[in-house]
Parts: structure tokens; sequence; C-alpha cells
């Protein structure tokens, strides 16, 4: 089983989970299944630097937090893992909230930028005040598409900050548990495997 001390010290989620999978030539092999279809590792991995990259070109930086807030989708994914690439920190909510409910989100992750899809996006565009929105439309794909298909990952350590998960609120207003980059892989290795 591997342990924390197994791990190398720089890791990056983004090459670990999708990167890696490529280069060791599983780029043909399916990583994600979805009412879109099907999608490999090399195609992913294609959405996750053009993701990273238009992130980056909304001012996205290391270590500053971007919130997601919409359905499961290929998009989601590749967008947390183009998150990640640049060494940007991850948090999430339900796609099913109010907007004081946004407003508490945005507010506590002082997200740079909110990623919505067009079940959130009349809730939260009626509190993100000055707060960037991206929305997974029609546009959204057009712009991905024109982004750059190379993408060099951030040097993250893993024992740097990558996501936040938030507690359900059942004692009072929901908490970011904060994860460091370890934890998703150790999670993989020792119980999703």
């Amino acid at each position: 089983m591997i342990r924390h001390s197994d791990l190398p010290r720089e890791l990056n989620l983004a090459t670990w989970f999708v990167d890696r999978n490529v280069e060791e030539g599983r780029g043909d092999r399916v990583a994600l299944i979805s009412p879109a279809g099907k999608t490999t590792y090399a195609e992913l991995a294609l959405l996750v630097n053009r993701c990273g990259n238009l992130l980056r070109e909304l001012g996205v930086r290391a270590e500053e937090r971007v919130l997601l807030a919409l359905g499961d989708s290929v998009e989601f994914v590749a967008l947390w893992y183009g998150a990640h690439k640049i060494g940007a920190v991850t948090a999430e909510a339900y796609t099913f909230l109010q907007p004081k409910d946004y407003a508490y989100y945005l507010e506590y992750t002082d997200a740079r930028v909110v990623v919505v899809d067009e079940t959130t996006r009349a809730a939260i565009e009626s509190v993100a005040g000055g707060r960037q929105i991206l929305v997974v439309d029609d546009a959204f794909r057009e712009r991905l598409a024109a982004q750059p298909d190379e993408l060099e990952a951030a040097l993250t350590t893993k024992d740097d900050v990558a996501l936040w998960k938030f507690t359900t609120g059942s004692t009072g207003q929901p908490k970011g548990a904060v994860h460091l980059v370890h934890s998703p892989v150790l999670s993989h290795e020792w119980y999703a495997r």
C-alpha cells in the first residue's frame, strides 16, 4: 500500500491522475463515461489543458480558489483538474441551493472565478457582485476550443492545499474542510482501488 512518504514531494493532481495515464500509454483508454459519451484519457488531458489555460486567462493564479457550482459532467471534471493543473484550489457547491447560500460560499471562499451551468446561473448571478462568472454553455465550449492544447503543470507539492470540501452545515453554517494534494491520491489508493 502506498503511503504519504512514498509519494514524490512535487505532486500535481492533474499530472498524477490524467497526464500520467497518457504518458504510461493509456491515452486511448476510457477515463469517463457520461451522458455525452465516452472520454479517453488523451481527450480529457486536452480538455484539462484548455480549461487550465482558460482559467489562467481569467486571472486565476496558484493558491486562489475556484468555486465550481455545476452539475456532474465532463466539463466539471476538466475544470476541476484544469484548476489543479495551474495550482489553484477548488471548492464545490451543490446545484440546488438558494441565492443566500451561494452568497455564503462566494464570501467564504473568496473565489476569483465561479463556474456555473444553467442550473445555477441565475441564483449565482443574483449574488455574485463583481466576481467573474464562467458559464458552461455553447459560448464556453467555443472559447475552450480556442485555448492552447499545451499547459505546463504548476509546481505543487504533496502538502499544498488542493481543495476545500464543505461540511453539511448540520451544526451551523457549512465549513470548508481543507484537503492537501496528497489526500485524493491516498484516498484513491486506499479506498477507490
